[in-house]
């Protein structure tokens, strides 16, 4: 991660904002320390569940293409087994 930074500004409930204060206060931490933390663990994460939702949606619209799991099983030569689950 890049040691620059920028500034920016959020509105967030006041609820969120008392934790914070208190968690800060409590350890001595700054409140961005915990928000910078909080992003680095979890966008990703966020990052990666928007692109599946989206890429869903394509399905949906048609833009995507999708191939049957048999096909693809065959393709790599994997034997469909119950340690798969129920999937036909």
């Amino acid at each position: 991660m890049s040691n620059a930074t920028k500034n920016i500004g959020i509105r967030i409930p006041v609820e969120l904002n008392n934790r914070l204060d208190r968690l800060a206060a409590s350890t001595g931490r700054s409140k961005s320390y915990y928000l910078i933390r909080t992003l680095e663990e979890h966008l990703s994460e966020t990052e990666y569940i928007y692109g599946l939702e989206r890429d869903a949606e394509a399905v949906r619209r048609g833009e995507l293409k999708t191939r049957p799991l048999d096909e693809l099983w065959d393709e790599l030569g994997i034997e469909p087994s119950d340690d798969h689950g129920d999937l036909h």
